[in-house]
């Protein structure tokens, strides 16, 4: 185990020892975490509103515990009366901070905690008292499995929705398929040309190594307008390194292209909106590229590094996923910090991929 790790869990069995046993008396209170990104949630968006129902057909007062960034989603979604609280646990580096938040927690009296992150994210949350927790089991750190009353395997090498498929099936002994986990939340996926081909592009990612270079993206955009010179492009994104990276591209864009940067200029709820509007949606794997994909837009993903449990294009034709074909050393790879093998890519096969969604 790494020392960075060991230092990690000595902080976690000091707050441990810190934090304020309450009894577990009897409670209608029940508690869904979900504080990993907007893309995990998303894609377990059809498991927490059964989870709700459920619970509030039994008569419990459902609690939702997630990242405040992420929050602005639920104004968008009917999340059926429950009661959302922001995690301030995450980033938390104060002892006394993580024991005081807590202990606020504790003192709501959940009995029941159902875990919804796929990696177990904050080790923390586990120190919330309940009667009744359920979790994914954690390959990665099987100490976070400690004190779970219930684990639901997990698939390594499939695709997340698989996980989330099992996790619906042990909890309510019911088969759903994972057409239905993916299916469009709001519409079904309906390309409709009028005049112009509308295409939203994610500039963002989850680290810089999953991405091309914006010069590269703008080779892809340039290759893409000289096959449908009748686009409207919107370029969206959160946070200063997008901005700069859009820049990059609006900066030496053909003027001829019909383009607007919109990038940290719209909220989570105006980014939906958007993605709503849009025939395509071009990105790296991302929060956003997960949650196009379940509004039901057409996407394809240029994936960079990319775990292979978030290639959609296994378990849908909504998506298509393009990714170089040889391994670059991390030493030897010229475009440090952004990703060789995406930028060795073919633009055209970008244009190939468009075609074949426009057919479907």
């Amino acid at each position: 185990m790494k020392t960075s790790e060991i230092k990690r869990w000595v902080k976690y069995f000091k707050v441990k020892q810190r934090s304020n046993k309450y009894e577990n008396k009897s409670s209608n209170r029940v508690l869904l975490t979900m504080t990993d990104g907007l893309g995990d949630l998303v894609s377990r968006w059809t498991l927490m509103e059964k989870i709700i129902k459920v619970e509030q057909k039994q008569g419990n007062e459902v609690y939702i515990l997630i990242k405040e960034r992420v929050g602005e989603i639920y104004s968008f979604f009917d999340t059926n009366n429950t009661v959302v609280l922001f995690d301030r646990i995450e980033n938390e580096k104060n002892s006394n901070k993580l024991v005081e938040e807590l202990n606020e927690l504790n003192s709501l009296g959940f009995n029941k905690i159902y875990y919804l992150e796929f990696g177990g994210n904050n080790r923390f949350l586990r120190l919330i008292q309940a009667k009744e927790k359920i979790a994914f089991f954690n390959y990665s750190h099987k100490q976070m499995n400690i004190g779970i009353t219930r684990l639901v395997n997990v698939f390594p090498k499939k695709n997340i929705y698989f996980d989330v498929q099992n996790y619906y099936y042990e909890l309510f002994k019911e088969c759903i398929s994972i057409e239905e986990l993916s299916a469009p939340l709001f519409k079904s996926a309906n390309i409709e040309l009028n005049d112009k081909l509308k295409i939203s592009i994610g500039v963002g990612a989850n680290y810089i190594g999953r991405m091309a270079s914006p010069e590269k993206l703008l080779k892809i955009i340039e290759k893409i307008y000289v096959t449908y010179p009748n686009i409207e492009i919107t370029l969206i994104g959160k946070g200063q390194f997008e901005q700069d990276y859009a820049k990059r591209i609006m900066n030496n864009i053909d003027k001829n292209i019909n383009i607007e940067d919109r990038v940290s200029l719209l909220d989570t709820k105006s980014i939906i909106g958007t993605l709503l509007t849009t025939d395509i949606y071009i990105g790296y794997d991302s929060g956003i590229y997960n949650l196009a994909f379940r509004l039901g837009v057409f996407c394809i993903c240029l994936a960079g590094g990319m775990h292979d449990r978030y290639e959609h294009d296994t378990i849908s034709k909504r998506v298509i996923v393009i990714k170089g074909k040889d391994k670059v050393s991390h030493k030897k790879n010229p475009y440090h910090p952004f990703h060789a093998l995406l930028e060795e890519v073919d633009e055209s096969l970008i244009v190939e991929a468009i075609n074949m969604l426009l057919r479907e």
